[in-house]
């Protein structure tokens, strides 16, 4: 091995890669194949050729942007594979000495001293280096070396340019682009590590349980300070006072900690998902600003302090549970609320018409109506300025007014309005039971029967298949994004290797014993011990129809059959 090789190895073996940073670049699992950046993201594009797995050079398109490495046909817009700029460990120039060329040519040596049967599975792979004559097959060469973990599995791709200087210019921008997303890599690589470090200290049980007790300590705080004087004549604190006093800040500075680290180890778009981080902002920046350099009211900041209860809600499950039940019944109560005032509105405007002069405290003006009207809704006191006339005798009027508002509020509206309630809290309770409950069948039905490693794509392929002739292109374009050499065929490690690429989490991992299981020991195969794309059709609906009859024999004897657990049987129904 000559010294640029050496370096290479070494260089290999010295870099250090996370493997989830690649995990953005998977393939959409919807369409199965990737676009090409922006024209303003793109870098750089050239047609080269590609040295390909059955030792062909093909002519490609090779574009790249500071994330990622695109090949796709010379006369196509479909990216076929795809190389992460952070996986690249280096590139280099190849000699005509080179192993890998050397492997090239035993590669063609091979492709003419096939055998007869073999001659028509090798004829097809036509090199397109073979067609150029005038094209050195050696001059102008690069490889790409890729992280042995990463995306790509360690393969080294190799280029052929139309000069030198093409080559050369490749060569240093994909070089000085790799060094870049690598040196970013990093960084977030220890952001995220300290960060994971940083979230299991946030969300231990004893984490949890102390705060959850300082929160309720500080409520009980603030209830001695509301019933006790905390203030002396002259406005100056008594020494209980300085005590809750040096308590309240004692707690804001641990609740300004604890916000400080759910930021750190959530940052920052899942912190502001949740509503729960926002009001722990709000309430403990308000907090902050209370003890800060900036006056507030002491009725305003006591006002404060009581909210701090209000983050207890979501610390405990149950808790949790009944708030948001709750907040899924809003928007019916306050339908029924709004009819509720309306008629309330409705006996204000009446009162003050009929009984506006001889009960002025009560129906003078609109605003007093709705006072007293308010105060018969709550089961107040009788309301005699209109039930009697100064002689003591029943005003009928005005009695009947009364005893038909609390007919009409009192006794209907007010109680649909706390019908409406309870039936939309029992529903949203029911309908997180019911959640949960499917969580667990789900994971009871999982640990029963196991999931294969290719059941995520092979449920989307069942679930998404409209009829036969849409599963059979969801399977030819599954089959194309797979063979990304073009060669026509997958082997055992082409296989495994380009289930990695689809964009599933956690990724597809099939081993070389799940390939032999699949293919019942390579009885599915080829002649050449590979998957051409009948045989990839075949084995994916025979998996299909596998996936399917499980998902519905689950459904039948333990769970109630959803929509898409239908669509599942329609599947099952095209491929039987």
């Amino acid at each position: 091995v000559d010294d640029k090789m050496a370096a290479v190895v070494v260089a290999i073996k010295n870099k250090r890669y996370d493997a989830k940073e690649a995990e953005a670049t998977r393939f959409h699992d919807n369409s199965m194949l990737t676009d090409f950046p922006p024209e303003n993201e793109r870098k750089a594009e050239h047609a080269m050729l590609k040295y390909m797995i059955d030792g062909t050079w093909q002519e490609r398109r090779v574009l790249y942007s500071k994330d990622m490495v695109y090949f796709a046909p010379i006369d196509d817009d479909t990216v076929i594979d795809v190389i992460p700029m952070v996986e690249i460990l280096v590139v280099t120039e190849e000699d005509e000495e080179d192993d890998a060329l050397k492997y090239a040519g035993e590669m063609r040596m091979e492709k003419q001293n096939s055998s007869p049967d073999q001659a028509p599975f090798m004829r097809r792979r036509t090199s397109l280096a073979d067609k150029k004559e005038s094209v050195p097959k050696t001059a102008n060469t690069l490889s790409i070396i890729t992280h042995p973990e990463g995306y790509n599995s360690g393969r080294k791709y190799f280029l052929q340019a139309t000069s030198s200087d093409i080559r050369k210019k490749v060569i240093q921008e994909l070089n000085h682009l790799a060094k870049v997303a690598r040196k970013a890599a990093e960084r977030r690589s220890k952001f995220q590590r300290s960060q994971a470090k940083v979230k299991r200290v946030f969300l231990s049980n004893p984490f949890h349980v102390l705060m959850s007790a300082t929160i309720l300590v500080n409520f009980l705080a603030n209830a001695v300070e509301a019933q006790i004087e905390v203030e002396n004549a002259d406005g100056s604190l008594t020494p209980t006072g300085q005590f809750l006093e040096g308590l309240d800040y004692l707690f804001t500075s641990m609740f300004a900690v604890e916000l400080l680290l759910n930021l750190y180890c959530h940052w920052l778009r899942e912190f502001f998902y949740s509503g729960w981080n926002v009001l722990d902002l709000i309430v403990v920046t308000l907090s902050l600003i209370a003890l800060g350099p900036i006056s507030i009211p002491i009725t305003v900041v006591r006002m404060i302090r009581v909210f701090r209860v209000i983050r207890v809600f979501g610390r405990f499950e149950n808790l949790t549970h009944i708030v948001r039940a709750l907040t899924s019944a809003i928007t019916p109560v306050l339908n029924a609320f709004s009819i509720l005032l309306i008629f309330i509105f409705m006996y204000a405007i009446i009162g003050v018409t009929f009984f506006g002069e001889s009960a002025p405290e009560d129906f003078g003006k609109f605003d007093r109506a709705c006072v007293t009207l308010f105060r018969v809704t709550s089961g107040g006191a009788w309301i005699d300025s209109i039930a009697f006339d100064s002689a003591g005798a029943i005003n009928h009027r005005g009695t009947l007014f009364l005893v038909s508002y609390i007919f009409i509020i009192n006794w209907t509206l007010l109680q649909v309005s706390v019908a409406v309630l309870l039936d939309r809290f029992i529903a949203s309770s029911v309908e997180m039971q019911a959640e949960r409950r499917a969580q667990e069948e789900e994971a009871s039905l999982n640990r029963r029967y196991g999931r294969t490693a290719l059941d995520p794509l092979l449920e989307i392929l069942s679930k998404t298949a409209v009829d036969d002739e849409d599963l059979t292109s969801k399977i030819q374009s599954l089959f194309k994004v797979l063979d990304f050499n073009e060669s026509g065929g997958l082997s055992c490690k082409e296989f495994c290797d380009a289930m990695k690429k689809l964009h599933f989490d956690p990724p597809i991992h099939v081993s070389a014993s799940d390939f032999a299981s699949i293919t019942r020991d390579g009885a599915l195969c080829n002649p050449h011990g590979e998957l051409g794309p009948a045989e990839f059709a075949t084995l994916m609906r025979q998996q299909v129809r596998s996936c399917t009859h499980r998902r519905a024999v689950e459904t039948l004897l333990y769970g109630q059959a959803s929509a898409a657990d239908f669509l599942q049987l329609e599947t099952l129904k095209l491929v039987a």
